[in-house]
């Protein structure tokens, strides 16, 4: 983010015109000992001879900010508890907008009660294709599974096995030779 200024904050060699860039992470599954926190990290400057090579806000150009959200939808924290609430599976899009109403006081206008049913279909969508994605995985692992065994007997043709196992005969004929 920082490079890509390039040309469009700064040109030539105008280093001076680099803006600090902010990048905000949003980790909904975090360790339990750190759930509900926020971590900072940016840039320090430092010379094993002690010797200033630089002002702060020469190399101060980098922010990171991590937000760890909870599954505990009670917790204190304002800013946590909206985005756990904002990103939860577990609450309705209805709720979710009652919420920033009632806790957080944000007027639900039209324009946001749009954007909020659009983020909870995009957040249930994005849900229901890893549950597929994972589905397919675990299957079509079981299949090459079943097609490795299919394959030591040696009774079956690559076609048959492909056809028995649901995997393209091409698969098959990988794995026979991975599996000599």
């Amino acid at each position: 983010m920082i490079s890509a200024q390039k040309e469009t904050e700064f040109t030539h060699s105008e280093y001076d015109k680099i803006k600090k860039v902010y990048s905000i992470w949003i980790c909904t599954k975090a360790p339990k000992e750190i759930e509900g926190s926020v971590s900072h990290i940016y840039l320090t400057g430092e010379n094993s001879k002690n010797v200033v090579f630089a002002e702060k806000k020469e190399y101060d150009l980098l922010h990171l900010v991590m937000v760890y959200l909870s599954e505990d939808l009670g917790i204190k924290e304002d800013m946590i508890r909206l985005l756990n609430s904002l990103f939860s599976n577990e609450i309705g899009t209805e709720v979710k907008k009652d919420i920033l109403e009632n806790d957080f006081s944000i007027k639900m206008t039209e324009n946001l009660d749009k954007e909020v049913s659009e983020m909870c279909n995009i957040s249930e969508g994005v849900y229901e294709k890893g549950v597929e994605k994972g589905i397919a995985q675990g299957v079509t692992q079981a299949n090459i599974e079943t097609a490795k065994k299919l394959l030591k007997l040696n009774s079956y043709t690559f076609k048959q096995i492909a056809e028995l196992v649901s995997l393209p005969v091409e698969e098959v004929e990988k794995l026979a030779v991975v599996n000599v």
